[in-house]
């Protein structure tokens, strides 16, 4: 589990991909434990498979600036939509992301 700004990850495998994919964990009441077990892939790193993260999906890394407005900003601020993400606060409330 990735613990981020506001939002919790679950790194687990997929068997409809067949695949490791990450979850965004939100609005859950409850969980329970099952008798499955996830064996991580030889040869996995986290670190370097969350840096093609894009929120919950994989892809090629872009360099992207959003702008979020005042009225938006405070819940842009929850997100994790990228793991180097830097956030910087405007004079006008505004959020830049």
């Amino acid at each position: 589990m990735l613990l981020g700004g506001g939002r919790q990850y679950l790194v687990a495998f997929s068997e409809y991909a067949q695949d490791v994919r990450l979850f965004a964990l939100a609005g859950f009441e409850r969980i329970e434990l099952t008798e499955k077990v996830f064996e991580r892939p030889e040869g996995f790193d986290l670190q370097t498979w969350m840096q093609r993260s894009f929120g919950i999906w994989q892809e090629d890394v872009y360099d992207i600036v959003w702008r979020f407005t005042p009225e938006a900003a405070a819940d842009a601020r929850l997100y994790l939509f990228y793991p180097t993400q830097v956030m910087t606060d405007e004079p006008d409330g505004s959020l830049t992301v």
